[in-house]
């Protein structure tokens, strides 16, 4: 509740509210106006969540967006953008609304072809409304779905460390594991002059993608590094993970 009333009493319009919290912006004007008249109350006892098929699509009971296709062929389109996940994304769950998920890219201001086409095939693929937000020093592609969110975390993992490379991945034809990795790349790796190079914190998607190179016919150079515990940026300290 109290999560509620603060993002009802923020900056910004009925839409962008909505959008960040998964409801129509028309019930977001009427939530405000019983929020002013000091008559907004805490709902009733928790309600079943439970997966349901409505037209061909699944989506949580409750949940106001379309949900997602029943089934999905892993395609190249697909697999890059599960390769830009892996490297970009992540998932935002408030601890007030635990079954309202919120998937989200982060990007940085220069990378427009990357922004443009994470959210072009959000739309087509899922038939979802993806909204790009300009922040302090990102922009970000988001889609507040929770079916939609959920399917990415089933697939690629939630945390930074805790990503994986998709099982169905490693039974795909060599382009589709090649788009993959050209979207883990394009977010997360860069150049060197004789080698194509990323780091992560998760252990297991550094060994998905060594076995990815393998499927490919390439035997990839695996190393580990282990930084000092703490490291200050922008002001902040903040602790510091192993490096794959």
């Amino acid at each position: 509740m109290e999560y509620l009333t603060a993002a009802l009493r923020a900056d910004g319009t009925s839409g962008e509210i909505g959008a960040a919290l998964s409801y129509h912006p028309a019930y977001v004007r009427k939530l405000r106006g019983q929020l002013a008249r000091g008559v907004l109350m805490p709902c009733g006892g928790p309600i079943a969540i439970e997966l349901e098929s409505v037209n061909d699509r699944l989506r949580f009971t409750r949940e106001k967006g379309i949900g997602v296709p029943e089934s999905l062929e892993l395609t190249p389109e697909l697999a890059w953008l599960l390769g830009i996940y892996c490297a970009e994304g992540c998932i935002g769950v408030s601890r007030d609304r635990p079954n309202a998920a919120i998937l989200s890219f982060c990007f940085g201001k220069h990378e427009a072809g990357l922004i443009a086409r994470t959210a072009e095939l959000l739309s087509r693929i899922f038939g979802a409304r993806p909204i790009i937000m300009d922040r302090r020093t990102t922009t970000t592609v988001e889609v507040a779905q929770t079916s939609v969110a959920r399917l990415f975390e089933s697939l690629c993992g939630r945390k930074a460390h805790g990503k994986q490379v998709p099982p169905p991945l490693l039974e795909s034809p060599e382009t589709t594991i090649r788009a993959f990795l050209d979207g883990y790349l394009a977010g997360d790796g860069y150049r060197s002059p004789t080698h194509v190079v990323s780091l992560t914190v998760s252990e297991r998607l550094a060994l998905g993608l060594f076995e990815l190179g393998l499927h490919l016919g390439v035997l990839p150079s695996y190393f580990e590094h282990t930084p000092a515990e703490t490291k200050v940026i922008e002001g902040r300290t903040v602790n510091q993970r192993k490096l794959y």
